[in-house]
């Protein structure tokens, strides 16, 4: 399942991800299904419980995290922090330990300064055990002056992460 803010599902219907979930699991001649593009704030520990007891959904989970930086989260006007994602990924690893958790980096933001992109890389507990997709978030030629660091910024990304 996938989306953006999937996790608002059926808000203008009354409805509930969850609802949907619950729903899904029971619908038979499908027999996988997995998680993505949840934002921490939209998965509650009903639906890591769940996951972790379906008959047919995956212990799978694809969080953006989008930057290490609260600051940077701030810029992009996420409706989340560092620290719920670490505790939404804390939550999915002791009911769930083998899950796999796909993590989204941006990088190159508009605001984004060099302390900010370190932060990002530094931030271990926010870095380590992960599947990364990187995202050159800036259109190159909206980059102007700054392109150089982006372009670094990029560059160290993907040689820390192995790409």
């Amino acid at each position: 399942l996938t989306g953006v803010n999937i996790g608002d599902f059926g808000k203008s219907t009354g409805e509930t991800f969850f609802d949907l979930v619950k729903a899904l699991d029971d619908v038979e001649g499908i027999e996988r299904y997995r998680i993505s593009s949840i934002e921490p704030n939209l998965l509650t520990d009903e639906i890591i419980e769940f996951v972790s007891r379906s008959k047919r959904f995956m212990p799978h989970f694809h969080i953006p995290l989008q930057s290490g930086s609260d600051e940077v989260l701030k810029l992009m006007r996420r409706r989340y922090d560092t620290a719920l994602f670490a505790s939404k990924v804390k939550r999915i690893k002791e009911v769930m330990p083998d899950a796999f958790i796909g993590v989204d980096v941006i990088v190159g933001t508009r605001g984004e300064t060099e302390e900010y992109f370190e932060l990002k890389m530094t931030n271990n507990e926010l870095t380590n055990d992960f599947v990364l997709e990187i995202t050159d978030f800036a259109d190159i030629d909206e980059v102007g002056d700054s392109r150089e660091l982006w372009e670094s910024q990029v560059d160290t990304l993907r040689r820390t992460c192995g790409f």
